[in-house]
């Protein structure tokens, strides 16, 4: 009777680290199932737009100046920030887009600028045509434009 073949002390390793591999993406995998579960995170919903910029901020730094944000109320009336902000700068004007926005929640948006000011050394706001809140739907893309105002000194839609 003929023994097995004898398998070299490195193939012996390399089927231990497969094997280890394996079992670390089989619990990795089953970790990652029962996070999406606890924490469905599956949101889809995005607002994008334009924010212009006052004459006399039109540099090449004064998209970085920006901040972009959304926020919903929480149920003890504290204001809580969602989504996932960008902003680019792109032809005398700062694009952004907010992602990840939960579905059927009043969002509000909010432009904040750090030291920006207007050309008559007032501080800047941003403020959007339409004011109110805004509810997605899930996987609904809208957009919001933003203009400089030049007399407040917040501004939110």
């Amino acid at each position: 009777m003929s023994s097995p073949p004898r398998r070299s002390p490195l193939q012996k390793g390399k089927r231990d680290a497969f094997d280890s591999s394996a079992s670390r993406l089989s619990r990795r995998g089953s970790l990652l199932s029962r996070y999406c579960r606890i924490w469905p995170n599956s949101y889809s919903g995005t607002v994008t737009g334009v924010i212009l910029l006052p004459d006399s901020q039109a540099s090449n730094d004064s998209c970085a100046q920006l901040s972009v944000y959304a926020t919903v109320t929480d149920d003890n009336g504290q204001s809580q920030r969602l989504g996932r902000a960008e902003v680019h700068r792109g032809n005398g004007r700062c694009s952004y887009s907010i992602g990840n926005l939960p579905p059927d929640r009043p969002l509000t948006l909010h432009v904040e600028s750090a030291g920006m000011t207007c050309g008559n050394g007032t501080s800047v706001a941003f403020v959007s045509q339409n004011q109110q809140t805004l509810s997605l739907k899930n996987d609904q893309f809208v957009t919001r434009d933003f203009q400089p105002q030049c007399s407040a000194t917040t501004s939110s839609l």
